[in-house]
């Protein structure tokens, strides 16, 4: 009887240390992790109503687009504009500037409107939005951006 305990105590140990060495070894951390203070806002109002913040708004130089994002693609703005620079760019067809709203998985193109972008500065986007829309429920557009990170 003590034999058996003794080995069934052996047995348990082994296991326990085996189990311990094969565990993941922590992740170091990063050495200057970046981090956010101010992170870049997007608010809008449809119709007047309806109000909606980003959880995630970025814009690329690149292709001169905003984008902002609500709870993932269902619910999201894309600005296409014909540069980045402050000033205030006219949404139409005619300019090459373009708004498009996706709210519950409908997409909206403005027909009309104008989006100021009012400061560029620090590789930081601010400025304000006012759109309309000709066709759907959704007439009007109105909101504002700050500090949004250009990529």
């Amino acid at each position: 009887m003590k034999k058996s305990f003794l080995n069934i105590a052996i047995s348990l140990f082994a296991c326990i240390v085996l189990f311990n060495s094969c565990k993941k070894d922590d992740p170091l951390p990063e050495e200057n992790p970046v981090v956010n203070t101010t992170p870049p806002i997007f608010n809008w109002k449809l119709n007047n109503i309806t109000s909606l913040s980003s959880d995630s708004t970025f814009a690329y130089q690149n292709i001169t687009t905003i984008f902002a994002y609500k709870g993932g693609n269902a619910n999201s703005l894309e600005i296409e504009l014909t540069a980045l620079n402050t000033g205030t760019y006219s949404i139409s067809s005619a300019t090459g500037n373009a708004f498009t709203l996706v709210s519950g998985n409908v997409s909206h193109k403005a027909s009309s409107g104008s989006v100021i972008i009012t400061t560029n500065a620090n590789n930081k986007l601010s400025g304000t939005v006012s759109v309309a829309f000709s066709t759907g429920t959704i007439t009007t557009l109105t909101g504002d951006f700050t500090d949004v990170t250009k990529r």
